[in-house]
């Protein structure tokens, strides 16, 4: 599990299906499951959530913060303490990159 800082998150499946459980503070309040195609958002400051992929199909999420942030909590479980991470991104000059530095295209990512 995880939060966004203060930043709010929007998100689209772009291949598979993914399933969101979400928490706020100690409890649990929602499951959803979503589609390739759909869009999705965590406005609600405080919430934290956990993205899984369930299927045995491979999986694609599109992920954009507003704002940007750097630094963000995990959880062990709801209520539990809060493990401040710096999230990575894998990119040079702003094109995604694998752990060999081979420029990805988007081919790579839908095959």
């Amino acid at each position: 599990m995880h939060d966004h800082g203060q930043s709010k998150c929007y998100f689209k499946v772009l291949r598979g299906i993914l399933e969101e459980n979400h928490y706020h503070g100690d409890g649990h309040i929602a499951n959803m499951e979503y589609r390739q195609g759909e869009v999705c958002s965590i406005v609600d400051i405080g919430t934290c959530h956990q993205m899984l992929n369930n299927m045995d199909a491979f999986s694609v999420s599109l992920h954009v913060y507003i704002p940007p942030f750097d630094s963000c909590n995990t959880y062990a479980e709801p209520g539990g303490d809060a493990i401040p991470v710096t999230p990575s991104f894998i990119s040079r000059y702003g094109f995604a990159v694998n752990r060999n530095s081979r420029l990805l295209r988007a081919d790579d990512f839908l095959a």
